[in-house]
């Protein structure tokens, strides 16, 4: 009488599905990586075009009760403002 031996994957179809796994982890990894890297690229070129946007004009007008001709003191003044009109 002749018994079969149970049979299973050899070590060659194992350590090739081990090898397909890791390269499929592998490549997923770096995908992940370089998109994370490009997203991260775009969103500082543009809060680099929207800083550039931004215009910050200095002037200066007379202090409260202050004659408008030659006031002896001035109070500084900022005006920010979009640079896109």
């Amino acid at each position: 009488m002749t018994i079969a031996a149970a049979g299973g994957p050899d070590w060659a179809s194992i350590m090739t599905a081990f090898g397909t796994v890791a390269a499929a982890v592998g490549i997923a990894a770096w995908s992940h990586r370089q998109s994370g890297k490009r997203i991260d690229g775009e969103r500082r070129r543009e809060q680099f075009i929207e800083a550039y946007a931004v215009q910050v004009v200095q002037g200066e007008r007379p202090a409260d009760g202050q004659p408008d001709g030659k006031p002896s003191v001035v109070v500084l003044v900022a005006i920010v403002g979009s640079g896109n009109r």
